[in-house]
C-alpha cells in the first residue's frame, strides 16, 4: 500500500477514469503525447468477459504507464481471481479498481456499479478474492449514496474496507438518483475524508480548467480524476484550454490512430469523440456532419479541414 506521498510520486494528483469506448489505446497515447503522465484506465472491463476470452477492450501499448484496469460487475466464485490472472498473461498494469458507482444499465444489470452498494456483501467477497491473487495497488471508485438520506450508510460501510489495503478510494460526488448532471456535493469532501482517513480522489462535475481551480482551491482533495470533461478538452490535465485548430488535430491524429489500431472499417466508432470534441465550437454542427457522412480515412480527414480555410 502507497503513502499519500508515494501515491502521488507514482500516479499523480490528477488520474483520468475508464470510460467505456473512449479511453481506449488511440486517445491515451494523444494524452500521452500532450504530456499527461499520470495514472490512466483502460475501458471498464466485466470479468465474465475475460472468461469467454474476450480481450478486445485491452489493447495497451508502448510507454502506456502507469495504467490501470477497473472491473465492473457482481460476484461469482473464481471470477474475478481468473480475470486479473488471464490478463496478466497478456497485459501489464500498475493498478486494480473495483467500479462500485456505476449507474449505467448495463454495468446495475451485471450486478456492478452502484448495485454494489446495495449489495455490499459481494464487494468483500470480490475483494478478498482479488487480494487473494494481487497484492499491487487496489483501489475503488463509488458514489456518496443512492441519495442524500443514505450518505452516512456509505461512509459506514466504506469504513468496513480498511483491512483490504486499498491503495485510494475514488469518490463520485453525486447520488446515484442525481446521475451526471446535477451539481456535485463537494462540500461533502471533507466529511468523507474525516470519517475514511485515506486517500481520496475527487470525481464529479470537473468539465473545464475553472471547475479544477474551484476544488482545488475550496476543499484541497487529495487527488482529482478526471471524467467526461477530458473528451471535450484534452487540455483540460494541464488547466489549459484547447482551441479549435488544436481540437481538429487532435481529431486527425485520433482517426489515424484508430485505423491503425482497429482498421478502416471501425473509424465510426470515432464519431462520438467528436461530439465531445467539438461541443459548443461554432463550427461543430459543420464539423460534426462532415464526419458522420465520412466513411474511409481520407473522407475523416477531409471533414476535419480548418473550417476557416
Amino acid at each position: 500500500m502507497y503513502s499519500h506521498e508515494q501515491i502521488i510520486e507514482n500516479f499523480t494528483n490528477i488520474i483520468i477514469a475508464p470510460l467505456a469506448g473512449y479511453t481506449i489505446l488511440p486517445f491515451r497515447i494523444l494524452l500521452r503525447k500532450l504530456g499527461f503522465k499520470g495514472l490512466f484506465f483502460n475501458e471498464m472491463i466485466n470479468p465474465y468477459e475475460i472468461k469467454k476470452a474476450r480481450f478486445n477492450k485491452l489493447v495497451f501499448g508502448e510507454k502506456d504507464d502507469p495504467i490501470g484496469i477497473q472491473l465492473f460487475g457482481g460476484y461469482g466464485e473464481g471470477i474475478y481471481k481468473n480475470a486479473i490472472e488471464k490478463i496478466r498473461e497478456f497485459y501489464e498494469f500498475n493498478l486494480v479498481d473495483l467500479n462500485m458507482g456505476c449507474p449505467v444499465k448495463k454495468v446495475t444489470h451485471a450486478g456492478g456499479g452502484v448495485e454494489l452498494l446495495r449489495n455490499f456483501s459481494e464487494v468483500h467477497k470480490i475483494l478478498e478474492e482479488i487480494r487473494s491473487t494481487w497484492k499491487g495497488s487496489l483501489s475503488i471508485k463509488t458514489r456518496i449514496g443512492f441519495n442524500v438520506e443514505e450518505i452516512s450508510q456509505t461512509i459506514e460501510k466504506l469504513k468496513t474496507l480498511k483491512h483490504y489495503d486499498l491503495d485510494f478510494i475514488t469518490i463520485h460526488f453525486r447520488t446515484v438518483t442525481e446521475g451526471f448532471t446535477t451539481p456535485p456535493h463537494y462540500d461533502l469532501y471533507k466529511v468523507f475524508k474525516k470519517e475514511l482517513d485515506t486517500f481520496i480522489f475527487y470525481n464529479g462535475g470537473m468539465n473545464t480548467p475553472e471547475d479544477i481551480e474551484k476544488i482545488k482551491n475550496e476543499i484541497k482533495p487529495d487527488g482529482i480524476m478526471l471524467a467526461r470533461g477530458i473528451l471535450g478538452n484534452p487540455l483540460l490535465f494541464k488547466g489549459e484550454h484547447m482551441g479549435l485548430n488544436e481540437k481538429l488535430i487532435f481529431a486527425k491524429e485520433l482517426v489515424k490512430l484508430h485505423k491503425k489500431y482497429y482498421g478502416e472499417q471501425s473509424l465510426a466508432d470515432t464519431r462520438k469523440f467528436m461530439v465531445y470534441l467539438f461541443k459548443g465550437e461554432v463550427y461543430s454542427k459543420s464539423i460534426r456532419e462532415k464526419c458522420f457522412a465520412a466513411n474511409t480515412l481520407d473522407e475523416y480527414l477531409s471533414a476535419l479541414e480548418s473550417p476557416y480555410l
